[in-house]
């Protein structure tokens, strides 16, 4: 019936043996192939583990037809088991070369023979008992010194030679093993473990094989070794993958995402009701890639957010959304800390760092916007779009280096928003007029000219000019704003002069971001030209606060209306860092004192004045002091030789209905 139970049994385990080496090789070339077509992982890690497997795969492989020819005398078994066994051999040292290699790399990050290597005694040794076991490994398959066949193709070990095939690789495998143990601490524990399990595997798999003689345990181990090594490598990418989407790669900390996902994973807790956002804006940073270049400057970014980290507790977490805003998230308790440290942090950099030579040094202060988280169910994003709504309120609207969200400032914020929806229409429809503020004469106390102040009436309500002006300067609506008032101004001192009235000047506001319009003087020329305008009668201010464009291109503009025949004027003059340079470099008509100046009483703020007010007659300038209120400050400017008042003093904003009475009566006696 085809023998006895005995070689039954005997046959069924060979098979058996067969189907499960050719099947491990199998997943071994299927890991090799997955490898090789991966794309974000480091690429001499990637070629080793696809290499590891694909050595792994020839030798299952290999292996499976040693045992599949054994046995048989055809000439085809004959070739076959020669062939696979001298494979099988050849390979065995050559895996275990590549191991040595990926050892290296795991824990030092260079192939084994490189200076920075501490271990590379070890592993150069280790690479020599390998290069020897394959050179007795060929010689052997000419002179039978490892093993033999007989007639019958039988596999018979030649002792006692047949023991250096194994010491040779064994002692190479020793040899990583004392390098692995001494420098354990280079990585995880997990990850050590994978990276020995070569060594333990192929241990257990000789003292098995000792004893069940014939059966292929050592193979059988570096096989599913270097499966968990593939496994493994593809997992930590897979983290790494996680952590770099959460990382900001140039300062290491969270990204705006990370902080999002550490926000999110206390969500519908008690403990995020503990913390509170603060995005961070560090002032004026572009001066120092100006001065300093890029490189110094990702230095100072790096060092910045190093200074904070360290002044943060353990729980408490630090990103860096770009640019040069960061993120915080920090226990309320704390906040006060922070924002004192962020008044001004001391950061070096460049030069030597040992010896300090060729150091720069610079202060930085920061803008700050701040949340504390008052409900347990907001999103990150939420307490993050909180905290930096809080910051641009800080920078844009109270000027102030802090500003802290607040229930009054949301509602404030969401009626900008409201507002914000509404302007296109609003311009559209006409709802932006001007209203003028007088001028008037110190000498003669007589109307000698007005400004053009936009007001918004929206549903017959008044809306201040402090709850849209700041928006529409941010997003550009400003610049249909300014040209909508203009052609209202035209319109009015075109029916006041049908109607035999005798309108002074009137100033319009120009925002200097219209001077990304290298065409606003014609178009400016062309609106007052339609309305047949006396050119006298317009006056163009340019606020001097804003250095969004360079001096040169705001120069060009005042002598293309100087052509044109209108006069301009410097609005807010003081305010700024550069305004002498302003006046040193362009011709203006009229300076307007900045209302700060008129405010303070104060004697150092007087004698600035004074001296503004002799330099500007020096140069020819037209002085007019804004928001003039009381008596007394009519009398300091007096005699301080100011020529025009502009306030409430007098006036306030007014109509054009009202606007047009007062021409008829141009006298404040």
């Amino acid at each position: 019936m085809g023998g006895t139970l005995s070689d039954f049994t005997i046959n069924f385990g060979v098979a058996f043996q067969i189907a499960f080496l050719m099947l491990e090789a199998g997943v071994c070339f299927s890991a090799a192939i997955f490898m090789a077509s991966r794309t974000s992982m480091a690429a001499s890690r990637k070629h080793l583990i696809t290499v590891l497997n694909s050595f792994a795969g020839i030798l299952l492989l290999n292996d499976s037809m040693a045992y599949l020819f054994r046995g048989r005398a055809a000439t085809i078994n004959f070739v076959m088991v020669r062939l696979a066994n001298g494979i099988v051999f050849i390979f065995t040292d050559l895996i275990i070369l590549v191991y040595i290699m990926f050892i290296s790399y795991e824990l030092f990050g260079t192939y084994g023979l490189s200076r920075k290597n501490p271990a590379r005694l070890q592993i150069g040794l280790a690479y020599a008992m390998m290069a020897l076991g394959v050179i007795l490994v060929v010689i052997s398959q000419f002179n039978g010194m490892y093993y033999t066949f007989d007639e019958n193709n039988v596999y018979h070990r030649q002792e006692p030679m047949y023991i250096v095939a194994n010491v040779i690789p064994a002692v190479g495998v020793i040899l990583v093993f004392t390098v692995l143990v001494q420098y354990r601490k280079h990585v995880k524990p997990i990850k050590w473990l994978i990276l020995s399990s070569c060594i333990i595997l192929s241990s257990i798999a000789v003292a098995f094989q000792s004893f069940h003689y014939g059966v292929s345990y050592l193979n059988i181990a570096l096989g599913i070794s270097f499966l968990m090594m593939f496994v493994e490598s593809v997992m930590s990418q897979a983290k790494e993958i996680m952590r770099v989407s959460r990382t900001e790669i140039r300062t290491g900390l969270l990204n705006e995402h990370g902080c999002i996902e550490q926000l999110n994973s206390m969500r519908n807790t008690q403990e995020i009701m503990e913390y509170a956002s603060v995005f961070i804006d560090i002032e004026k940073f572009s001066t120092i890639n100006r001065k300093y270049g890029m490189d110094a400057g990702n230095e100072v970014l790096v060092k910045y957010g190093e200074i904070i980290l360290q002044n943060l507790n353990k729980d408490e977490y630090l990103g860096r959304q770009g640019s040069d805003l960061f993120i915080a998230i920090i226990r309320k308790k704390n906040v006060d800390r922070l924002l004192k440290l962020l008044e001004g942090i001391i950061v070096s950099f460049g030069g030597d760092k040992k010896t300090g030579e060729g150091r720069n040094e610079v202060v930085l202060s920061a803008a700050c916007g701040v949340f504390e988280i008052n409900e347990t169910d907001l999103s990150g994003e939420d307490i993050l779009s909180n905290a930096y709504l809080a910051l641009n309120h800080a920078k844009t609207v109270i000027k102030k280096p802090v500003a802290f969200m607040t229930s009054e400032l949301r509602d404030s914020i969401d009626e900008k928003k409201l507002f914000e929806l509404q302007i296109p229409k609003a311009l559209e429809d006409n709802e932006f007029v001007p209203y003028y503020q007088p001028k008037v004469n110190l000498k003669t106390k007589t109307l000698c000219g007005a400004e053009a102040l936009a007001r918004w009436i929206h549903n017959g309500v008044l809306i201040s000019p402090g709850k849209f002006i700041p928006m529409m300067e941010i997003n550009d609506s400003i610049c249909d704003l300014d040209f909508s008032i203009l052609k209202m101004v035209c319109q009015d001192l075109d029916e006041w002069i049908k109607e035999g009235l005798n309108p002074p000047p009137v100033s319009v506001n120009f925002s200097r971001r219209n001077l990304s319009n290298p065409g606003l003087a014609e178009d400016i020329d062309r609106i007052v030209s339609d309305y047949r305008i006396p050119k006298k009668l317009i006056e163009i201010e340019i606020t001097e606060t804003n250095d969004e464009f360079p001096i040169s291109v705001l120069k060009n503009f005042v002598q293309e209306m100087h052509k044109r025949g209108y006069r301009t004027a410097i609005d807010d003059f003081g305010c700024g860092s550069s305004s002498l340079s302003v006046l040193r470099e362009i011709t203006f008509d009229v300076l307007k004192i900045d209302k700060e100046f008129v405010d303070n009483a104060y004697a150092k703020d007087l004698t600035i004045l004074s001296y503004i007010i002799k330099m500007a007659k020096a140069i020819s300038l037209e002085v007019v002091a804004e928001g003039v209120e009381q008596k007394d400050q009519v009398n300091t400017l007096s005699s301080l030789g100011a020529d025009v008042i502009q306030g409430y003093y007098y006036d306030k904003p007014l109509a054009k209905e009202t606007m047009q009475q007062r021409l008829i009566n141009k006298s404040y006696e």
